[in-house]
């Protein structure tokens, strides 16, 4: 494994674990297309139905929630789509 570096004043031990998640994902993402791998926790592919959005949280841990902001973009989105139909 290459030695990762993380700029990080102080740096805790949950900021190392989820720049390595997140460094690890990214290189995944890149090979392969699909950011999945061995010890990740799985980033699951969008659904816009779902309405899910994958959170890297402050504890080092990471997974899919809801998404606090899909109402306030459902609505943006309806009247975009309102307007280009116009």
């Amino acid at each position: 494994m290459v030695e990762q570096s993380v700029i990080c004043i102080p740096c805790s031990p949950n900021d190392k674990e989820v720049a390595r998640m997140m460094n690890t994902y990214w290189a995944k993402f890149v090979k392969t297309g699909d950011p999945n791998g061995k010890g990740l926790p799985a980033w699951p592919v969008y659904d816009p139905k779902k309405g899910e959005v994958f959170e890297f949280r402050q504890d080092g841990s990471a997974g899919s929630v809801p998404d606090p902001r899909k109402a306030r973009l459902d609505v943006m989105e309806k009247a975009a789509t309102a307007t280009r139909s116009n």
